[in-house]
């Protein structure tokens, strides 16, 4: 019967909705990551049809592609996928490719089956969206205590005093994670917009999470941990310079 079905021919128009393109693209391959929702209930071996023609749309363009697709639009807000999928073209400089995020197929797809989707959509809806006053609060007490520490290492980076960032950063490291991991424990918002505005708090807190777990690769030259520290910096400073901008407007509008 598996067999059987797995060849059974459906129309994909209408079964899913694109919410999300983000070009992820460095200086060695060109990459983005595609963000889809399901419109009607589907077995999981449409949803992976779903999925390939996902990434055929963008490979042409681009040499690594990521598609997520959730079941709902609150999984969609949570993360909380069915299923990840992966395309990384043959002819990239091994460099340059990314980790497998599970295993490839004999089309050259690479699939992820989240194990866990069902008992975590049952946790996710029961306990994780919570009231926007009390994470708008929450999510800014914290990042009083996370904004030191992201201007210190800043200053240090463009400055030059690389010595100065890695002993900070080593020093702080515990903190720095502990506050990563605060912001991911306050909830979500059925709001999108708010709680897109809501991630950047996590997102800055992951890149100077990841710059400290660069700072201790001791098996780097200190041009390519420069060149990597570089690039989370870059990054951070996209989701800092959010919240900044729009704290007044989400104060007032919650």
């Amino acid at each position: 019967m598996k067999e059987k079905y797995k060849k059974v021919d459906f129309d994909l128009e209408g079964t899913y909705s694109i919410l999300e393109v983000k070009d992820m693209s460095n200086s060695g391959a060109r990459r983005c990551s595609i963000v889809a929702v399901l419109n009607k209930v589907l077995r999981i071996e449409e949803i992976k049809n779903i999925g390939i023609q996902i990434i055929d749309q963008y490979k042409s363009a681009n040499d690594v592609v990521w598609v997520y697709i959730a079941k709902n639009g609150d999984d969609y807000i949570m993360r909380n996928w069915m299923i990840r999928g992966q395309w990384i073209r043959e002819s990239l400089d091994p460099r340059c490719k990314p980790h497998l995020i599970g295993d490839m197929d004999e089309l050259g797809y690479i699939w992820r089956f989240e194990k866990s989707y069902s008992t975590l959509a049952d946790y996710y809806d029961e306990y994780s969206f919570t009231d926007d006053k009390i994470l708008y609060t929450q999510n800014m007490k914290t990042f009083e205590k996370f904004e030191p520490h992201y201007k210190f290492m800043l200053n240090a980076f463009e400055s030059g005093n690389m010595k100065d960032l890695e002993e900070y950063a080593i020093d702080n490291a515990g903190d720095i994670t502990k506050l990563f991991l605060k912001f991911g424990d306050y909830g979500h918002s059925r709001n999108n917009e708010f709680d897109k505005y809501l991630n950047s708090f996590q997102e800055v807190a992951l890149h100077l999470d990841n710059i400290v777990l660069w700072v201790k690769k001791e098996e780097l030259n200190s041009h390519t941990k420069r060149y990597l520290i570089s690039n989370c910096f870059r990054d951070a400073k996209l989701h800092f310079n959010r919240i900044k901008e729009q704290a007044m407007y989400w104060k007032k509008n919650h």
